[in-house]
């Protein structure tokens, strides 16, 4: 749910209903459901080049203000295999934008 392009990420994260909602799938019944909404949060934590780390900072600082890293940190222990692995991925990158 976003695309290599700054624009539709930023547009995308400026949208609460949108946000709020795949905030809410994270905790969804259904591994499948938790999976893709968390790929939205990997791709809206992914950079594609240096001259976005300023905006890149600025969604994980939202994305972690809405308690994304929490549940994430939650998820590293899913039943789900998948869930779990991708949760890591996410993890990783909204902390190494930190270090």
């Amino acid at each position: 749910m976003s695309s290599t392009c700054e624009g539709p990420r930023k547009l995308l994260m400026s949208r609460p209903n949108i946000v709020s909602s795949i905030i809410k799938h994270l905790s969804h019944p259904s591994p499948n459901i938790r999976v893709a909404a968390t790929w939205c949060i990997i791709n809206w934590t992914w950079i594609t080049c240096e001259k976005d780390e300023e905006a890149l900072a600025e969604r994980v600082r939202h994305l972690r203000v809405l308690g994304v890293e929490e549940k994430l940190q939650a998820m590293v222990k899913d039943s789900s295999l998948d869930v779990c692995e991708r949760a890591k991925t996410a993890l990783d990158q909204m902390t190494s934008l930190a270090a």
